[in-house]
């Protein structure tokens, strides 16, 4: 068995080293071609970057398995042995290696799966909207898919499915391998067909069972859990379960520790059981594709209260937690009985089992390689939130609106921002949507409601679900909700509560006009330009919602913006406020351009004041929106025009000299 393997290990060896030699050729042949034709080829870019993906994807598999065998030569018969006999899954001890740098494998082999299904996802939505993708991208997700790695995490999906309910909620690890797929739990289990009992707490899925098979077996788990590979021993590759564990600590003081954490954060981000995890971090990683919270104050309540039925958080920490209320990933001293990766004698050590293992690792080449498959990702972080109360504001506004955390602004280009002023960054748009049909619509806060007017066409439950996910996560981000609450509810049913501190800027300036109007002498005037500085532009201007105009909610709030200007208009009349009235009208514009009563009380006023220059301006900036409005027939109207005339022959002719 040694000398089988050994020539496995120089045979993988070999091909490792011609294929590095295979790219230092093409290297030098490019090299060449590029001295004399230069840099400015758009192919010669992507030839570097496509050499780069085969290299990895091609070599780096090779050599970690040739590494794996060479660090782990106990036999396949006694690692079964010691399974069977021993509930922690204990494999035989081997040589420690000095050489550290031997004993870290590289990411691309644990998370080639992860990879390609986001590759997959971003060319179908690219098809989706006529864009082209890029050939590299194309080239790597092919060479991916012929390694069958998404018929391999489909078929670990299936053997998940596979188990009960309440195993699944007990599973600890999961080793696959080419002839089998073990579970470990941390509690006797009892094993059900097609599973095999090895002992009190692993059992064994073959690889002879057929996917058809396991369809038949599979359950509806709702629980789907929190796995991502840590790295590889002779038994397999392992995968530990987060939800079950809880926390996963990395105890190193080598020159790899670096490369071993960022593996595992990459792991964790690229693992397909991870897609709708929030990833909140106390400073800034590097993670492609992905959204990373930083919370450098409070992390651990920010990841509870992201952490719901649908959705979960994982703390990236660097030393060891306090508390464990949330799935952690950190750095520091592996406590007894703990899980985590420990670097022990020239080896690492997979705790609390004690197995020796190659961990997962990532150079910054892999890291760049994969920012530019799937994207840079983006950071996010939370800024404190100081409430503030403004002394010289009328205490009737206070009393007027309704209280409010979140504004969804539609008065302009659609946008949710807080009450300090600074916009929530959604991960994705239809989230910013979401919250904004469900503000504009109180008494309609459905589930089904939503999807039939956000989209053209039935969209699927797992979509609708992430979408819903990410507004709780970026509101919650912004400012934790109140104790027991959440921003957008959690519900079994059809109904999608918005919370009553999410309110749209619509209601706010109708509440102003509606206390203006009742009781004008108590703070009216400034009730309303309160109202009205929500005012930026057109309703739901340049946003692409479909419901906005066909619901007639678009018409209703200009009209009401219009309403409330020709109030507040008025009232600054009769004080003799002539500035008030500027800028009532100029905001009422604002939502309605060229609107006629607006326009025709602006230039009477420049009239009265004998202001030639802001009379002629007026009226030709009511021309030209006319021009720029494509539904009419840029004509000014027989009102406007009388208008125009009556004011401007009153003017008198100025006296020339002699």
């Amino acid at each position: 068995m040694m000398t089988s393997e050994v020539h496995i290990v120089s045979v993988a060896a070999i091909i490792a080293l011609l294929c590095l030699l295979y790219i230092a050729a093409t290297v030098v042949a490019a090299a060449v071609q590029i001295a004399g034709s230069g840099m400015t080829i758009q192919s010669h870019r992507r030839s570097w970057r496509i050499r780069m993906a085969k290299y990895l994807l091609v070599v780096t598999p090779i050599a970690s398995i040739a590494l794996s065998l060479n660090q782990r030569p106990g036999s396949a018969q006694a690692v079964q042995r010691d399974i069977v006999l021993d509930d922690a899954c204990v494999v035989p001890k081997v040589v420690d290696s000095s050489d550290s740098t031997r004993t870290v494998g590289l990411v691309s082999t644990a998370v080639g799966a992860g990879l390609l299904l986001r590759l997959r996802s971003k060319r179908r939505q690219a098809e989706r909207c006529d864009e082209s993708v890029e050939s590299q991208a194309l080239e790597v997700e092919a060479q991916l898919a012929a390694t069958n790695d998404d018929l391999a995490v489909a078929r670990l999906d299936l053997t998940l499915r596979s188990l009960q309910p309440t195993q699944v909620k007990d599973l600890r690890m999961v080793i696959t391998s080419p002839q089998s797929t073990k579970c470990e739990f941390i509690c006797a289990v009892q094993a059900d067909a097609p599973w095999i009992q090895l002992s009190s707490r692993v059992i064994e899925l073959p690889q002879s069972v057929e996917l058809e098979t396991l369809v038949l077996f599979a359950h509806n788990n709702e629980t789907v859990p929190l796995l991502f590979p840590v790295g590889t021993t002779s038994a397999g590759e392992v995968w530990i379960n987060l939800d079950v564990v809880r926390s996963f600590g990395v105890e190193a003081d080598c020159e790899v520790a670096d490369k071993v954490w960022n593996g595992l954060v990459q792991s964790l981000s690229l693992s397909p059981f991870a897609q709708g995890v929030s990833i909140v971090g106390e400073g800034s990683f590097v993670l492609p594709g992905r959204r990373l919270v930083i919370a450098r104050e409070h992390s651990a309540e920010l990841a509870k209260v992201l952490t719901t039925e649908e959705s979960t958080a994982v703390l990236l920490l660097d030393n060891e937690p306090q508390h464990r209320d949330c799935p952690v990933l950190y750095r520091g001293p592996i406590s007894e009985g703990e899980s985590g990766l420990e670097y022990k004698d020239g080896s690492w050590i997979l705790c609390p089992s004690g197995v020796q293992v190659t961990p997962v690792g990532c150079t910054a080449d892999e890291i760049d390689l994969i920012k530019s498959l799937i994207g840079e990702g983006d950071e996010i972080e939370t800024w404190p939130i100081e409430r503030w109360i403004d002394t010289t504001q009328h205490p009737a506004i206070e009393k007027a609106i309704p209280p409010y955390t979140f504004l969804a602004s539609v008065l302009g280009r659609p946008e949710v921002r807080h009450l300090c002023g600074k916009r929530v960054d959604f991960e994705k748009s239809k989230s910013e949507e979401l919250v904004m049909w469900l503000a504009m619509h109180p008494s309609q806060q459905r589930r089904s409601s939503a999807r039939t007017d956000m989209w053209h066409a039935p969209i699927k439950d797992a979509t609708f679900s992430n979408i819903t996910s990410d507004v709780r996560r970026s509101l919650t981000v912004t400012e934790l909700p109140p104790e027991g609450q959440q921003w957008l509810g959690v519900t079994l049913t059809d109904e999608l509560p918005l919370h009553l501190g999410i309110v749209s800027d619509v209601d706010v300036l109708r509440a102003c006009v509606n206390h203006a109007r009742r009781w004008p002498e108590d703070g009216g005037l400034e009730v309303l330009r309160h109202g009205l500085g929500l005012v930026r532009g057109v309703p739901f201007e340049s946003s692409p919602y479909i419901w906005s105009d066909s619901t007639g909610l678009a018409t209703d709030a200009a009209v009401l913006v219009v309403r409330a200007a020709q109030m507040m208009a008025e009232m600054c009349t009769e004080i003799g406020d002539l500035d008030g009235v500027y800028w009532a009208t100029a905001k009422g514009l604002l939502a309605v351009p060229g609107h006629e009563d607006l326009v025709a009380q602006r230039m009477r006023l420049h009239a009265e004041r004998d202001d030639q220059a802001a009379l002629r301006a007026e009226w030709q900036g009511y021309c030209r929106a006319l021009v720029n409005d494509d539904w009419g027939d840029a004509s000014p109207s027989r009102k406007m025009v009388e208008i125009w005339r009556e004011l401007t022959k009153t003017q008198l002719p100025t006296d020339r000299p002699a």
